[in-house]
């Protein structure tokens, strides 16, 4: 490897994992340059946004930022996401992993409604499975469900997709030692697009007299109105001092999420020993597990909601249990350590 060329975009959880590679990557790779997508957008992003159009868009911005890294001599790229890769030149001879957390197709059903397979979707399936026949691409998911998902559509062969979970920085995620409120029941969180992330159903709840003495701590980018017992949160960016004190200093941790591929702020709550209340979709099952380290809600159904938060309210040593249980898990599937190898063995080959 001479030069590793690092192809990230930002927004979402995106952001906290640029961060981390910036920041640790260079101890590993002292020759390695940063190629952020934002900074290679064409004429396509002049034009208005439609919905048959849009899907060109990041692939376009992303071949870009890889032709750039060519120039630059990277022999070997690391890109993020699945979706801007596919245009990658085909020119590249050089060593190629991509991090993605969610295959196209599925991206299309549960974002767009898409089930039909059209002209352009059998032209990135092509362009994935001869990317992958190459044998120098390697498909990296968050996830085995995003993993297995991008093998299964596209027919890729053995060995060119991994799983590479998601990177905790444990020594600043790890539990408090200032006890907790005995007064109420405090409940974070996190999830910055408000209404896709369960947030309304959580307001619906907070009113219920069931939950009375409960505190909602809500990290968002909502500007909602604080209340006696729900507090809104705006303006926190990933891994600050505010937005781990509010985590690490609640009892549980939840997220209704409508639809989600994985979950960052669900693996920072276990590492700070918290237990997740979260719901089972995308890849969250590989975060959570039921009766383990939280509880899986199978709907958007409020009772099962207020339920699962009345249990742990009422089982301290479990709620405890699970918290130490969900600390473990972390250190065990996502130290900055193990996220780090994983990618350098698949970056060597």
């Amino acid at each position: 490897m001479k030069y590793l060329g690092v192809i990230t975009q930002h927004g979402l959880g995106w952001t906290s994992i640029r961060k981390r590679w910036l920041t640790h990557l260079p101890e590993r790779v002292p020759a390695l340059k940063h190629f952020p997508l934002e900074a290679y957008g064409g004429w396509e992003g002049k034009l208005p946004y439609f919905r048959r159009q849009g899907w060109l868009r990041l692939p376009m911005v992303g071949r870009r930022a890889a032709l750039h890294a060519m120039r630059e001599g990277c022999d070997t790229l690391l890109i993020n996401t699945w979706s801007c890769c596919w245009l990658l030149p085909s020119r590249f001879q050089g060593r190629c992993v991509v991090y993605g957390d969610i295959a196209p197709p599925d991206a299309d059903r549960l974002y767009f409604g898409e089930t039909n397979l059209n002209a352009r979707k059998r032209f990135m399936a092509r362009r994935f499975k001869r990317m992958a026949e190459t044998g120098r691409v390697v498909f990296a998911g968050l996830s085995p469900w995003c993993s297995d998902n991008l093998q299964t559509h596209y027919g890729l062969p053995q060995g060119s997709t991994a799983v590479v979970r998601p990177p905790i920085d444990l020594e600043y995620w790890k539990p408090t030692e200032t006890p907790k409120r005995s007064d109420r029941f405090d409940i974070s969180f996190v999830g910055g697009q408000f209404e896709r992330k369960g947030g309304p159903l959580l307001l619906e709840i907070a009113k219920d007299p069931r939950l009375s003495g409960c505190h909602w701590h809500l990290v968002t980018s909502h500007p909602g109105s604080s209340t006696d017992n729900v507090t809104f949160y705006n303006g926190l960016t990933p891994d600050t001092d505010s937005l781990r004190e509010i985590v690490r200093s609640s009892h549980l941790f939840v997220l209704p999420t409508k639809l989600d591929c994985s979950s960052l702020a669900s693996v920072e709550a276990g590492a700070v020993g918290v237990p997740v209340v979260v719901s089972n979709v995308g890849g969250i099952g590989d975060i959570v597990e039921t009766d383990v380290n939280g509880r899986l809600l199978q709907s958007q159904d409020p009772e099962e909601l207020i339920q699962a938060i009345l249990h742990y309210r009422r089982h301290d040593e479990q709620r405890a249990r699970h918290g130490e249980t969900g600390r473990q898990r972390a250190v065990e599937r996502n130290s900055l350590q193990r996220h780090l190898d994983d990618f350098m063995n698949l970056l060597k080959g």
